[in-house]
């Protein structure tokens, strides 16, 4: 059976097994049946000491696995977190650089969606994520991002919506000052309106804090928000546009009546 092969000692095999369960576990009804210790721990032992030069395809279907397993589904984000299987879905956003660079977007991609998927368990799976330094870990994948905007869109794309998880579950995570820094600069740099959007998300809930208006107030966020608005005015007559320049509009005045 498919847990057999998904166990093999030939690569290829496990390859297969693995991609096989990811689509497999698309349905609601599969993703039960593959609730299982056994399989659920040989995926994790394969992802538990991951090298930057390994190929990327076994993890990829490993992830795509587990992550269509983890969703909406209590029971097999519990056995993750029985096995210490956390740690090492957390370890993974260490790989900052990929050698397999054939395979590179699609690991960044489907590791984005496994740990989105563990991490919408709620509270107490984020403050465990928390405790075992995801912020750091994220913050620093945002400054590989920072460092070119344009050409790592995707990685920001694929790692700002963890933040976001993490606000929600998290309801007392403050951000880092100079994290709220690096989004708002990602703000100015960004071309992508979804990435826009994810950074003012981000920011307005932070920006609830007075000392954080202030912050952003003396980088000049009001500024970049203002030549946001003059980038992306001419994309008003889409939904998207006119969501993205209320949120825009809204942040400003969060921060005007931030006093000082």
């Amino acid at each position: 059976d498919l847990m057999a092969l998904a166990q093999s000692e030939e690569l290829n095999i496990r390859k297969e097994a693995a991609k096989c369960i990811a689509e497999i576990t698309k349905s609601e009804v599969q993703r039960k049946k593959f609730t299982k210790r056994e399989i659920i721990e040989v995926f994790l032992k394969c992802l538990r000491e991951l090298p930057a030069d390994a190929n990327m395809e076994l993890p990829i279907q490993i992830c795509r696995a587990l992550g269509n397993i983890c969703y909406l589904n209590d029971e097999a984000r519990d056995l993750i977190l029985e096995l210490h299987g956390d740690e090492v879905l957390v370890r993974l956003l260490d790989i900052t650089h990929v050698d397999d660079t054939e395979n590179a977007l699609q690991f960044i991609k489907v590791r984005g969606g496994l740990l989105s998927n563990y991490l919408l368990g709620g509270e107490g799976l984020a403050k465990r994520a928390l405790d075992l330094e995801i912020m750091q870990k994220l913050q620093q994948i945002i400054t590989i991002g920072m460092g070119n905007v344009d050409e790592h869109e995707d990685l920001l794309l694929n790692t700002l919506p963890l933040l976001s998880i993490l606000t929600e579950n998290a309801p007392d995570l403050n951000f880092d000052a100079n994290l709220n820094i690096q989004l708002s600069h990602i703000l100015a740099a960004s071309t992508n309106p979804d990435l826009a959007e994810m950074c003012l998300e981000l920011l307005h809930y932070q920006a609830e804090n007075d000392d954080v208006k202030l912050l952003l107030a003396k980088d000049g966020l009001c500024e970049t928000i203002y030549n946001l608005l003059e980038k992306y005015k001419t994309l008003a007559s889409t939904s998207e546009a006119r969501a993205l320049m209320k949120l825009a509009c809204e942040l400003i005045v969060l921060i005007l009546t931030g006093g000082k």
